[in-house]
């Protein structure tokens, strides 16, 4: 049986994996770097997590949830 944090860890993989041609685009309209785009992934995740931490949650979040988040961590990235 998976542990909660193992349920929230496939979770967010699998909506990152959605979502992921919109998070690129994202990065690509900000002209994040490859590198940064990396960041931008691992950002919305970390967010994701925080935010929603149950798996299901997490499992049922909207592609405009995903976008918000992408977008707000694309800014915080170029204003480091």
């Amino acid at each position: 049986m998976e542990s909660s944090q193992e349920r929230s860890s496939l979770a967010l993989e699998r909506v990152v994996g959605r979502y992921e041609n919109r998070v690129r685009v994202i990065g690509y309209r900000h002209r994040l770097a490859p590198s940064e785009l990396d960041e931008l992934f691992q950002e919305v995740r970390i967010r994701l997590w925080k935010a929603l931490k149950d798996p299901d949650s997490i499992e049922g979040t909207s592609a405009s949830y995903v976008y918000r988040t992408a977008s707000s961590a694309a800014i915080d990235l170029i204003r480091r």
